[in-house]
């Protein structure tokens, strides 16, 4: 489902993330576990001060092993892998797709009426 990036009122969101499950395997090479999958909550809070929120119980964020290089210095043993780490993980994820805001929007206020269509911008 693609969010509509048209909304002429997009709502400023918090997340609060729940670390529910790390998933990992063992990698052939090197013989270290990696993560592959990360199971999470996320609950967007608007910061409008309206107390508006809509949780997102049994999320996903699923990584490619392969791609994976275990002897970098920026790996991480599995057994260091705190829920703040994983948390991050998710936070940068989300930041990297550039609209939960919208996402977050649609899910509690709705989208947007298709009968009164807001006319794209130009680019900047």
């Amino acid at each position: 489902m693609a969010w509509n990036s048209l909304i002429d009122d997009i709502h400023t969101f918090s997340l609060e993330v729940v670390v529910k499950t790390i998933y990992h395997q063992r990698f052939e090479e090197g013989g270290k576990n990696v993560v592959y999958n990360l199971e999470y909550a996320i609950t967007g809070t608007d910061t409008d001060g309206s107390g508006n929120s809509f949780l997102l119980e049994r999320e996903m964020l699923t990584f490619n092993p392969s791609q994976v290089n275990p002897d970098e210095n920026s790996f991480i043993e599995i057994d260091e892998v705190t829920d703040d780490i994983a948390k991050n993980w998710i936070l940068e994820h989300f930041e990297g797709l550039d609209n939960y805001n919208v996402a977050f929007t649609n899910l509690i206020y709705g989208p947007p009426d298709p009968s009164d269509p807001v006319e794209p911008t130009d680019p900047v």
